[in-house]
């Protein structure tokens, strides 16, 4: 088409009417103006520059005192390992479905100055796996790669799961998963170096929460922690809550707190003063603490709990400790339920759930 116009303007334009020599003007310039730019061409040939981000935020909180069984813990830990490795089984580029959750955990120790949030997987890990994608050329391959990163068992999966992944066994196993594709050369090996890079460092996060919670509550604990300051670890979270221009993308923020959510600090310990507490007297100390207007959107926070009660038991008297955790539960449960009624976030019966469940279904 555009030769053929190029070759009517290039004609005598003796031999041509002013206004056809007009008209095939404003024929190449209306032809011109519906190409598209340059730029267009390009974004048309690859994939957005940001991934489809996750609207959902799950935060743990992991009790590191020595009254939760660790074992239990760390089993639920790995259960939440293999929901990461899982978490673009669902994600759909074509449909725009995002990754379902990005993943948090902070550590509830002995005072609130140590319950910093600490990262699993982010939308920083997200965009970091997109954007090793992009340096593929062409859509088509990009969408290939993304689908074989991403997929149920695929790349991503293998990567979180693979027992004893390293930097150098990590770039072999990409380059099996993505072989396919027809990659090769220097953009196929930074495309494994950057997935592995990413891989790598979700993994190592885990394995320091795993080193955590067995310097606390392990058998031979390395660390001790003063007590356990869960309220602190509330009022910290509901200060950057109400303060956070960030969190305000999410469509639903899940705190997840995996303890016995027995508070022991110097000013307060429950497990001392609710056993001779009711029920009713726990409600009504649990809305006085709960203390004035929340910092939890109720439309954008959900609570669950894990292990409510559930102090690890006693050896030499098993039987002593079951019926002091069943004494204390009563009052504890009145307290944690009056406690958000009181900010708004009232949690439905399901959403106290006990420690073994931990991870199931999260």
């Amino acid at each position: 088409m555009i030769p053929f116009i190029i070759s009517l303007m290039n004609r005598d334009r003796s031999k041509i009417g002013g206004k056809s020599f007009l008209s095939i003007f404003m024929l190449v310039a209306l032809f011109l103006s519906n190409l598209p730019s340059a730029n267009a061409f390009s974004i048309s040939n690859s994939i957005a520059k940001e991934p489809p981000l996750s609207k959902h935020l799950s935060v743990y909180l992991l009790d590191l005192s020595s009254s939760v069984d660790h074992q239990v813990v760390i089993a639920g830990l790995s259960n939440l390992r293999n929901n990461v490795a899982n978490v673009y089984a669902a994600s759909d580029i074509d449909q725009k479905i995002p990754a379902s959750s990005y993943y948090q955990w902070i550590p509830i120790r002995g005072s609130e100055a140590n319950s910093a949030s600490l990262p699993l997987f982010t939308e920083e890990d997200d965009e970091a796996l997109w954007s090793a994608v992009r340096l593929v050329k062409g859509k088509s391959n990009q969408l290939i790669v993304l689908k074989k990163l991403q997929e149920r068992g695929g790349l991503w999966s293998q990567l979180m799961t693979y027992r004893g992944l390293s930097t150098s066994n990590c770039m072999s196993v990409a380059y099996q998963s993505l072989k396919n594709p027809g990659l090769s050369g220097e953009t196929f090996k930074v495309l494994n170096q950057n997935i592995c890079s990413t891989a790598l460092r979700v993994r190592s996060r885990f394995t320091q929460v795993q080193t955590n919670i067995q310097a606390f509550t392990g058998p031979n604990p390395t660390k001790a922690t003063s007590g356990t300051d869960v309220l602190g670890t509330i009022r910290k979270l509901e200060n950057n809550a109400r303060n956070s221009t960030g969190l305000q993308r999410y469509d639903v923020i899940r705190l997840i707190f995996v303890s016995d959510m027995v508070h022991q600090t110097a000013q307060l310990d429950m497990q001392r003063q609710f056993v001779a507490k009711s029920a009713g007297e726990a409600c009504s100390y649990g809305k006085d603490l709960s203390g004035g207007s929340s910092g939890f959107d109720k439309s954008l926070f959900q609570i669950t709990i894990y292990g409510l009660g559930e102090m690890k038991e006693n050896n030499k008297n098993q039987k002593s400790s079951i019926a002091a955790n069943e004494k204390l539960y009563i009052p504890l449960r009145s307290f944690w339920d009056c406690y958000w009624i009181e900010k708004g976030l009232k949690l439905p019966q399901g959403e106290f759930k006990t420690l073994s469940s931990f991870g199931d279904d999260d």
